[in-house]
């Protein structure tokens, strides 16, 4: 109830809060640099970075965050894309991510958040559903809230694709040239591993849903048997008893 209603405080006070800052706004106003929490902070221009601790945050233009504590932040909306080697722990909303390395998580309006593990170790939790997993490095995967059936709704783990993932990465960030091309260079070596897990992984999974519904096919040929053998009962018992069969 607190952070829905710092939000909602922030919202109403960010040209009172602009004067004070070059690449973000804070509510409460200069919560961040005297390390106050909980901090709302939003930023506005087209990428910067925020150093807390040991982490380091960078988001794009728009993106919205709440740190709860110095290790401990709720993204709103936009993209961030974390550095920290102690470990921080960023809730998405539908899901909780403890990431020790490098990891860009992606919100959208939604509840739709995704998360991309660029280096190190992400773990991910449910919030709303009993969820515990790990992504490996060099993947990624998308949480969504509840759909009409009542499941819970996710991605299934996939390698980053360069092109978006890498582009995401170049907008956040702003290295020399040569820096970037390292990194990029040092991530792709990095990735190729992960690609051969995801590769097993999706195998696996696509068995056991092939394997899945075969079962339900099955079960429902039994179930179509069934009810065939228990209406020809129901006939013979009723020609039975109205006298309708033949003598």
């Amino acid at each position: 109830m607190k952070i829905v209603l710092l939000f909602f405080f922030f919202n109403l006070s960010v040209n009172a809060s602009e004067p004070h800052s070059q690449s973000y706004v804070d509510e409460p106003i200069d919560c961040f640099a005297k390390q106050q929490f909980p901090c709302a902070v939003r930023f506005i221009k087209k990428a910067q970075r925020l150093q807390i601790g040991d982490g380091n945050y960078y988001g794009q233009k728009g993106t919205s965050l709440v740190f709860l504590e110095p290790q401990r932040l709720r993204l709103l909306e936009g993209v961030l894309f974390a550095v920290s080697d102690l470990g921080v722990t960023i809730s998405g909303g539908v899901a909780e991510f403890q990431s020790k390395g490098e990891s860009l998580i992606e919100k959208s309006h939604s509840s739709k958040v995704e998360a991309m593990n660029f280096s190190g170790e992400l773990k991910v939790k449910g919030v709303f559903h009993n969820l515990s997993e790990e992504i490996p490095v060099g993947l990624s995967k998308w949480y969504s809230g509840t759909n009409l059936n009542g499941s819970f709704e996710q991605g299934i783990l996939g390698p980053i694709e360069p092109s978006r993932g890498l582009s995401l990465w170049r907008d956040l960030t702003f290295f020399s040239k040569q820096k970037a091309k390292n990194k990029i260079d040092a991530y792709k070596k990095t990735w190729k591993e992960g690609l051969e897990i995801s590769s097993a992984l999706y195998k696996e999974v696509v068995q056991r849903r092939i394997a899945s519904s075969e079962r339900r096919r099955l079960q429902k040929q039994k179930q179509i048997e069934f009810e065939q053998q228990e209406r020809k009962k129901l006939i013979q018992l009723f020609r039975e008893r109205n006298y309708l069969n033949n003598p």
